[in-house]
């Protein structure tokens, strides 16, 4: 299953295959040890993560701000 890292704590998300259907145009990936969720576009995985849920107060944000 695809892996990218958690914008907010670095560690691998997975990508949350029932809401990744191959008519998405993005990706959907959640953070195990964290818990948090965001958003790839599918076509231009190197723009910056979507955040779904707010960063886990315990863990700093490195990416996004709020």
């Amino acid at each position: 299953m695809p892996q990218r890292p958690c914008p907010v704590c670095g560690q691998p998300g997975r990508l949350l295959a029932d809401v990744a259907k191959d008519f998405s145009v993005v990706d959907y990936y959640r953070c195990d040890p964290c818990g948090f969720v965001w958003w790839h576009r599918k076509h231009d995985p190197d723009a910056p993560a979507v955040p779904v849920t707010k960063p886990p107060a315990a863990i700093p944000s490195r990416t996004f701000e709020g």
